[in-house]
């Protein structure tokens, strides 16, 4: 049952990964309207570039989630398969 605990471990973490992302996100879009209200050009600047940063590692986690969620779907696959081989075949 090795590789799908290590693929659960994997989907688990990058999902725990993109929650704090998006609480992260948040507060940057807090801060952004913050700044518009104050009209502060420079930190305004600072937030979006932050901002833009965030969202390109929200793309990346999202792909890497995918990668996940398709070795969890595999590794279960494979195992079952290999746990029916071994139930059905005498030795």
């Amino acid at each position: 049952m090795e590789p799908a605990n290590n693929a659960k471990f994997s989907v688990d973490l990058t999902k725990r990964q993109m929650e704090q992302l998006d609480a992260k996100i948040a507060q940057q879009r807090k801060q952004i309207g913050e700044f518009q209200r104050m009209d502060n050009v420079a930190l305004l600047l600072k937030r979006q570039q932050a901002f833009q940063k965030m969202q390109e590692m929200r793309t990346r986690l999202r792909a890497r989630l995918a990668a996940a969620q398709q070795q969890l779907s595999q590794a279960s696959v494979d195992e079952r398969s290999l746990e029916d081989v071994e139930r059905n075949c005498p030795m």
